[in-house]
């Protein structure tokens, strides 16, 4: 499952980065859109307040020419400019306080200064430092020349009077009888507090200041204001617009009266409205990402189920299961691989069982020919005693030698009819009977001792493994003994094996004898006749027990030979090799 894991792994990886990549992205995308349109709605907006001033301020301009132009045409003003001779200290006072009352309902209004055309200056205010410091200001009167607008910015501070920033308005003053005739100039002095404010109730973030003429009136701003090049060309291109800066924007109007009121956008005065949708976007990429990981692993997880039925399918018949069939109803190449695998389960299942059954009848085959080994091998000594008695006129102990040899014959029988395991106790049986058939030829030369725990009797050890072993001892080693000889047939249970030892005090081998032996047990080519029961048995055994069995022989000249086996007590027989 480690490779299923990984390709859904690295396929929600993968796929889980270029969605959060091209998530981000998107957001961020949209993000800068909207942050673009609250630009573009912010400066739309300052634009249109921007446009609104201009309009209050034309007013205000267009209600000073008014005011201006309903003073000339005023009889006193008309009567006072139309005097030849100065007037006396009695006509003063009535003049000043003709204008007075003209200038009195504008509250925009400081004072003015009537100038009749033989030079005479008239005001509200009759002290004379007042008119010195206006005849300073406006310079002496041109009646031809006098252009009629808006004029400069003045200081006044006669020091008894409070200060004031005034901005005059200059109007010829005609005849009404005679509208060619000029007979005089109106100077009106404007509170500028009156057009600033205008300016200063724009936009308490902005920066705005008004231009006549390139230059500056005013400003709300108390740093002074710098154009370059093409701003200045900008203003002076357009009527209405707007431009970025390297702070923000610089939005513009031009006034009616050809002024132009300019505004300075910050930067961060054009997000404004921007939290919320900053949070809602923090909020919402998370979610976005979340769900979509979640949409995605779900997909995939789809996607790759039978890429991982399929995957465990084939680990299941890699590690021996045989039902591992799997159904796919995917529709696609998924499902094509699923049959084929089927059909290949199917064969392959079809050939080990074959295989199985061919190596099981190679099992058989070589089994019985191992045993055929021993037969011709026990016969032969066998009927080399039957003679001997035979010879000596021992009839009767021939036909003892005879039925053990019949015995033995007919239970080794048994293997060929497919019974290859038997007790220990019938084992020890056909050893005594070979014990019998060899009294006749060597008498008291050999005894045969017999340790075996008796609830060791009923356990079952593969046929005809004893009297091989016992046979060896007596040819091999007591035969050739001057003297008389011992064996040993110790057979115990240690937990779950099975200790057979074979022990006699026979001539015993030397080193390099017992390495031949040993090696020609493991081996296809026996090397002496001592080797061939030893081979045929340790063979056997291996088919029976595998590795589980331990088979070895230890041997000291004049000390005897010892041939030990451990066997498993439980034995379990493939199908075809026989049972009990």
């Amino acid at each position: 499952m480690n490779r299923v894991r990984t390709i859904k792994f690295k396929y929600t990886v993968i796929t889980g980065m270029f969605m959060l990549v091209l998530t981000i992205l998107g957001n961020l995308f949209v993000f800068a859109f909207f942050k673009d349109i609250m630009k573009y709605q912010n400066v739309s907006k300052d634009m249109e307040q921007l446009k609104y001033k201009s309009m209050q301020l034309d007013g205000f301009l267009a209600d000073v020419e008014r005011t201006a132009q309903n003073i000339t045409l005023d009889k006193g003003i008309q009567q006072i400019c139309g005097a030849s001779e100065p007037a006396g200290f009695q006509e003063n006072q009535e003049n000043s306080a003709v204008l007075q009352k003209l200038i009195d309902p504008s509250i925009f209004l400081h004072s003015a200064v009537l100038e009749t055309k033989n030079g005479v200056c008239w005001s509200q205010y009759t002290n004379d430092s007042y008119l010195q410091t206006m005849r300073t200001v406006l310079g002496e009167p041109d009646q031809e020349g006098e252009e009629q607008g808006f004029g400069p910015i003045i200081q006044y501070d006669l020091g008894y009077m409070p200060p004031a920033t005034l901005m005059t308005y200059r109007i010829k003053v005609h005849d009404t009888w005679e509208p060619t005739t000029q007979v005089g100039v109106l100077t009106l002095n404007i509170y500028t507090d009156a057009i600033k404010k205008y300016i200063e109730d724009y936009n308490e973030a902005t920066s705005s200041f008004l231009l006549r003429s390139g230059e500056v009136l005013f400003s709300s701003a108390d740093v002074p204001v710098e154009l370059n090049e093409e701003q200045v060309a900008a203003l002076s291109a357009v009527t209405a617009g707007n431009m970025r800066t390297e702070n923000g924007y610089m939005i513009w109007n031009r006034l009616d009266h050809g002024w132009i009121l300019v505004s300075l956008i910050p930067a961060a005065q054009l997000t404004t409205g921007m939290d919320d949708i900053t949070l809602f976007f923090l909020c919402f990429i998370p979610v976005t990402i979340i769900m979509s990981m979640l949409m995605l692993y779900l997909i995939i997880s789809k996607v790759t189920e039978p890429i991982r039925r399929l995957t465990g399918a084939m680990e299941g018949f890699a590690l021996g299961s045989e039902d591992v069939k799997i159904q796919l109803d995917t529709g696609d190449e998924l499902e094509l691989m699923a049959n084929r695998f089927n059909s290949m389960v199917d064969n392959i299942n079809a050939d080990m069982k074959r295989k199985i059954k061919d190596e099981k009848i190679k099992k058989k085959i070589k089994f019985d020919l191992l045993m055929s080994k021993i037969h011709p091998h026990f016969i032969y000594n066998t009927l080399n005693s039957a003679i001997y008695l035979a010879r000596n006129g021992r009839n009767e102990d021939v036909i003892i030698v005879l039925r053990a040899l019949i015995s033995i014959l007919h239970d080794s029988m048994s293997v060929h009819s497919d019974k290859i395991i038997d007790t220990i106790e019938q084992e020890i049986r056909i050893v005594k009977d070979y014990e019998a058939i060899q009294r006749y030829k060597y008498k008291d030369k050999f005894r045969i001792v017999y340790q075996v725990e008796p609830e060791c009797s009923g356990l079952p050890i593969p046929k005809n493994i004893l009297q091989p072993l016992v046979e060896n001892s007596i040819f091999h080693g007591i035969g050739p003994k001057e003297g008389n000889g011992e064996i040993q047939i110790i057979i115990r249970r240690e937990e779950d094996m099975i200790f057979i030892g074979i022990f006699d005090d026979g001539v015993g081998m030397d080193e390099e004898t017992l390495e031949k032996i040993n090696r020609g047990i493991k081996s296809d080519h026996t090397v002496s006749a001592h080797s061939i029961g030893l081979s045929s048995i340790y063979e056997r055994l291996m088919l029976l027990y595998k590795e589980r069995a331990e088979f070895y022989t230890e041997s000291r000249v004049d000390q005897g030979t010892k041939t030990i086996m451990r066997l498993p007590v439980r034995l379990e027989l493939e199908e075809g090799m026989g049972d009990e």
